[in-house]
């Protein structure tokens, strides 16, 4: 198959971004739902404003990487055309990469330019021992300081914060493949430590702790996850296809409920936005309010996802202005009047229907 275009049953998703729709579909207004604008083009993340990669060409990529390693492990593939493939093929898409991802893919692609011969896998095995000395050099600080807060605890829990501490630092100094430092581990035991209202250096351990650097915030964490062995197979290592998808996984389309549904939040489509993986992983079931304070870029971004999508329904290829009608009432009441989307431009109900 061309790396130039990707055939997604009826549509053609092109590398480039774009995405042609065959000429035998008919052409009419689609309702203005979570579906639809899973495969809106260029729809900016109303958290970030990152692109997010449309649906269809998301799950188009992730499928041809899985066949392109098929025809690697089957030899009709050698290392260098694999490589050159998916590389070729996530190109396009790096203005849509977060931060992290578009770090490590910079990296990868200076290493693939100087080695093309070798596949993804074998590159970033390679990228290992470097990132793997700051990356533990990084945890190794947050543990002494971890460790110094100590002394402004109850004998007892000193000794537990100790040998908690004592266990996370020899894990990474042992640097055994097998037994790599696991941040949740540690996390799950400090969070084990009795807190009580005159312990509020366990607090402010727990604080720090979760400053401990994530494949999603930190490049070094990254290529040291995805070049360690399988966790359920010891003796195979990530695959490439693995490699390629996690750059584009985080600007894939996720439905996020603004007010969180385990906080009473209903699920209907005007308590939803369409926001990056990136950002809902984030997000997760905080308050919106809360989220608000440390993400003030949505202020702004929300009205791009408000603007691309009045864009769609004025020229007629969405209908129904309701969901953004009552998605504005939902981030009103939710940002406490800090968010207010500007509609003057959306045309209403019967402006479009006396223009069909």
């Amino acid at each position: 198959m061309s790396v130039n275009s990707i055939d997604a049953n009826q549509d053609t998703v092109n590398t480039d971004g774009s995405f042609d729709e065959k000429s035998s579909l008919p052409k009419k207004a689609r309702p203005c739902n979570m579906e639809t604008l899973f495969n809106l083009q260029n729809l900016p993340c109303p958290y970030c404003g990152k692109r997010i990669i449309q649906k269809v060409i998301y799950e188009s990529m992730i499928h041809q990487f899985k066949d392109w390693e098929t025809d690697f492990l089957s030899g009709k593939l050698s290392a260098s055309e694999y490589s050159a493939q998916l590389i070729q093929t996530l190109s396009p898409f790096q203005e849509d990469f977060h931060p992290i991802e578009a770090a490590v893919f910079k990296r990868l692609s200076g290493a693939h330019r100087k080695n093309p011969e070798k596949s993804l896998q074998q590159l970033i095995v390679e990228m290992r021992p470097e990132a793997l000395k700051y990356l533990h050099k990084t945890e190794l600080g947050i543990l002494d300081n971890i460790a110094d807060l100590g002394k402004y605890l109850p004998e007892r829990a000193n000794r537990r914060l100790y040998r908690i501490v004592s266990e996370g630092k020899s894990i990474i100094l042992d640097d055994n493949p097998y037994r790599p430092f696991r941040r949740k581990t540690f996390l799950r035991e400090i969070n084990s430590l009795h807190i009580t209202s005159r312990d509020i250096a366990v607090l402010v351990a727990i604080n720090t702790a979760l400053k401990l650097p994530t494949s999603s915030d930190n490049p070094n964490a990254f290529i040291v996850k995805y070049s360690q062995h399988k966790k359920f197979n010891k003796s195979e290592f990530v695959k490439s296809s693995d490699i390629a998808s996690r750059f584009i996984l985080s600007s894939s389309p996720t439905v996020d409920h603004v007010h969180p549904k385990s906080l009473g939040g209903a699920d209907i489509d005007t308590n939803k936005a369409v926001t990056c993986f990136h950002c809902n992983n984030r997000k997760t079931d905080i308050p919106f309010s809360t989220w608000l304070i440390d993400h003030p870029q949505a202020l702004i971004n929300a009205q791009k996802y408000a603007d691309r999508i009045i864009n769609e329904i004025n020229e007629g290829n969405f209908s129904g202005t309701t969901y953004l009608k009552e998605l504005d009432n939902t981030l009103l009441k939710l940002s406490n009047g800090a968010i207010r989307l500007d509609l003057s431009e959306l045309k209403d109900e019967a402006q479009l229907t006396n223009e069909v």
